[in-house]
């Protein structure tokens, strides 16, 4: 029955955590390597691809293929290295990992209200 509850909304919410996630890992080894003599920060880019299914949705053709290329997105290729950084800044990484978490933290209660949701459609809106 679990292949019945996967829509492309939860779909997609899985693969924005798995983005998170991703980037929650390159900012603590960002600080793991803080003392590391030649390290430069890695980030994971987006190419703006979450911010473009956002602002597609109101056009359906385009809104299919953002969906697509967003389902086939994988984070580990995505690694950008900020080669102009000559050491990484503390305060500016525990900064992104704290809107990090704000943004998994969102994610996930996302997917718990679209849980609730298709319950209670599955229920027919009966507790």
């Amino acid at each position: 029955m679990s292949f019945l509850l996967e829509t492309t909304t939860v779909g997609l919410l899985n693969k924005f955590l798995e983005g998170t996630l991703f980037e929650h890992k390159l900012i603590a080894n960002n600080i793991a390597n803080i003392d590391t003599q030649g390290y430069k920060t890695q980030t994971i880019k987006t190419n703006n691809k979450f911010t473009a299914l956002i602002d597609s949705l109101e056009n359906t053709q385009s809104s299919a293929s953002t969906i697509n290329t967003i389902k086939n997105w994988v984070p580990e290729q995505n690694i950008q290295t900020d080669a102009t950084a000559n050491k990484i800044e503390l305060e500016k990484e525990l900064a992104k990992l704290s809107k990090n978490v704000i943004h998994y933290q969102a994610i996930l209660s996302a997917k718990s209200k679209l849980n609730n949701m298709l319950t209670l459609a599955i229920k027919e809106g009966k507790s």
